[in-house]
């Protein structure tokens, strides 16, 4: 009987829907927005030789045989600021001996952890821990990533000046009826900018519109895709550009 009551037990719980973890959420959403970053920083540092280096900074000579005129000086120094209830790291970043941006990752939270040198300069940018708050900034084009999940509201914030772009996350919940929000806005958007997910007990369900129009799990999908993941992927690639094409980082082609 008690073998019986365990099986039962069981099985309600693992047929309770779960908020699917192929949407944008907090574990994921830092590599969609890096991965543009993450691989044109690979690239520049395979064809980088570390020239000097200490504690703070390190300075890298970088050439492409293939391109004219493509040597450059690229100074990274990274100043780690800990303090009682957060933690500052900030990379300043010099081209050619010329200011090319500092991009600052500030950790709050009980889990707050600073990451290494190699890791900052990789923008192999992790999310926070449940019950941490991480905030990325790039001075130069007024970037931004915020994630607070110290609270039950998990938070997720992503903005650049461009067109007043943002992009919203919140989820909260019980454990087995939580929702999930995403709310794109900025000044030239147009169409459907809000998208709900909700877990009820064993069902999930879909919404779209300032109305909470409930639609079928594809059409979600599509809208998704184009609404914020396509955008989020777009801020990233920005971010990407506004280093090589504005601030003279090294061009790969």
């Amino acid at each position: 009987m008690k073998f019986c009551f365990f099986l039962l037990v069981f099985f309600s719980f693992s047929l309770q829907a779960k908020l699917p973890s192929s949407l944008p959420n907090f574990d994921n959403i830092n590599s969609i927005l890096f991965k543009d970053i993450k691989d044109y920083m690979f690239q520049v540092l395979v064809k980088t030789r570390l020239y000097e280096f200490d504690n703070n900074c390190r300075l890298y000579k970088y050439q492409n045989i293939r391109v004219m005129n493509s040597d450059r000086d690229m100074l990274f120094c990274l100043e780690t600021i800990v303090e009682e209830e957060k933690i500052t790291q900030v990379l300043r970043v010099k081209i050619d001996n010329q200011k090319a941006g500092n991009i600052k990752l500030i950790h709050e939270g009980e889990k707050r952890k600073a990451i290494s040198f190699d890791q900052f300069i990789n923008f192999q940018i992790g999310p926070p821990a449940k019950g941490a708050k991480t905030s990325f900034f790039f001075d130069h084009s007024t970037f931004g990533l915020i994630i607070d999940r110290r609270r039950n509201e998990e938070i997720l914030k992503a903005f650049m000046q461009l067109d007043d772009f943002k992009i919203e996350i919140t989820e909260d919940g019980l454990i087995n009826n939580r929702y999930r929000n995403y709310l794109l806005t900025c000044g030239s958007c147009e169409g459907i900018s809000w998208l709900k997910v909700q877990e009820d007990d064993s069902q999930l369900r879909y919404f779209s519109g300032s109305s909470a129009t409930e639609v079928t799990p594809s059409h979600f999908g599509e809208l998704m895709g184009f609404f914020i993941i396509r955008p989020f992927s777009q801020l990233g690639s920005q971010f990407k550009d506004a280093l090589v094409f504005e601030l003279n980082w090294p061009g790969l082609d």
